[in-house]
């Protein structure tokens, strides 16, 4: 039984999430991706929560905690991209 699961989430669409369950690697998920109508891609939370969810079903009653990259623009990067990687740390 597991006591504590641990996700660490890189929010961008190269991201990923990753599990420790009590300090042993439980799992790993890539920001899955779908096409944007206007071109270029974006995450899908629907498909983002159930890869979540195949890794939390495997520690049932863990007390869990989800650890998220504080991220930011860059100053370079303009203002479409600052807004997609904004709506990516969103989902």
């Amino acid at each position: 039984m597991t006591n504590r699961l641990i996700l660490g989430v890189d929010p961008g669409q190269t991201g990923a999430v990753f599990a420790l369950a009590d300090g042993l690697p439980a799992g790993f998920v890539d920001m899955p991706l779908t096409p944007r109508k206007a071109g270029g891609f974006e995450i899908s939370g629907t498909l983002l929560a159930r890869d979540v969810r195949r890794i939390l079903v495997n520690h049932p009653g863990a007390y869990v905690v989800a650890v998220v990259e504080r991220v930011h623009a860059m100053p370079q990067q303009g203002v479409s991209g600052a807004f997609r990687f904004g709506q990516s740390d969103g989902v």
